[in-house]
């Protein structure tokens, strides 16, 4: 939350290794994406080996990336992350729609219409 604080408005451009981070918490990784500056373009995050993050925080991260965002790279090999969460992680759009999926879901419980969505990871 710290390091998050510090990041200045101006940043374009974003790498971080937080590789094999023990303390490293989906709320810390929650405040980090919450504070991303508006105009960043290109965003590098490794988080291999963070066994205490979960899809919770990636959907934060996800949720939260900046629309002039171009590039994205994450690394999240050894987390809690989901084969879904991984694997939508792969590519910007498809985390972003990964991230909404949790919410069109519930929404889908309520009042299904239209075409189903894959709610469920698929067996």
């Amino acid at each position: 939350a710290a390091l998050a604080s510090k990041l200045p408005a101006s940043l374009h451009h974003l790498k971080l290794d937080c590789s094999y981070t023990a303390r490293l918490s989906d709320a810390g990784l929650a405040a980090l994406a919450g504070k991303l500056p508006d105009n960043l373009h290109d965003l590098q995050l490794d988080f291999s080996g963070c066994g205490q993050l979960s899809d919770a925080g990636f959907a934060a991260l996800a949720g939260s990336l900046p629309r002039s965002l171009q590039h994205l790279e994450l690394d999240l090999s050894g987390t809690g992350a989901s084969a879904d969460a991984a694997s939508a992680a792969k590519g910007l759009q498809t985390l972003r729609a990964w991230a909404l999926l949790p919410r069109v879901c519930a929404l889908q419980r309520v009042a299904p219409a239209g075409p189903a969505l894959p709610c469920e990871p698929a067996a």
